[in-house]
């Protein structure tokens, strides 16, 4: 299967300002290399809008022979000692996905080192 979640690499773990709320997408991969739904979490740097992130996402997964649909989002903060990742909010451009909770798992999948909170 094809490994789709990236979600942030060490680097950009150490690069990240704690605290920041960033915009994240919960998107919906699709493709016939793909078995079954497959969930992606992306996440952009604060002056990014969803729209924009979600433009980024679908030009990298269509070279992939993918698509990708938007399932809402909001945003996320990491804790100071990057421990802990906070999902709140919701998108101004997609609205808050129905399952934060898928959100929330796909996360914690991609950064087990990680707790994961959900606020709101």
């Amino acid at each position: 299967m094809t490994k789709i979640n990236t979600f942030v690499t060490a680097e950009e773990r150490e690069a990240i300002i704690p605290s920041l709320g960033y915009n994240y997408l919960l998107l919906k991969v699709e493709g016939p290399s793909l078995q079954g739904d497959e969930w992606c979490v992306r996440i952009g740097n604060p002056s990014l809008k969803h729209r924009q992130i979600l433009s980024m996402v679908e030009e990298e997964f269509k070279g992939r022979g993918l698509s990708v649909k938007a399932a809402g989002g909001g945003k996320l903060a990491f804790s100071p000692d990057k421990t802990t990742v906070t999902l709140f909010g919701r998108s101004a451009d997609f609205g808050r996905e129905h399952d934060r909770g898928l959100t929330a798992s796909v996360i914690q999948k991609e950064v087990p080192d990680f707790t994961v909170e959900v606020k709101d």
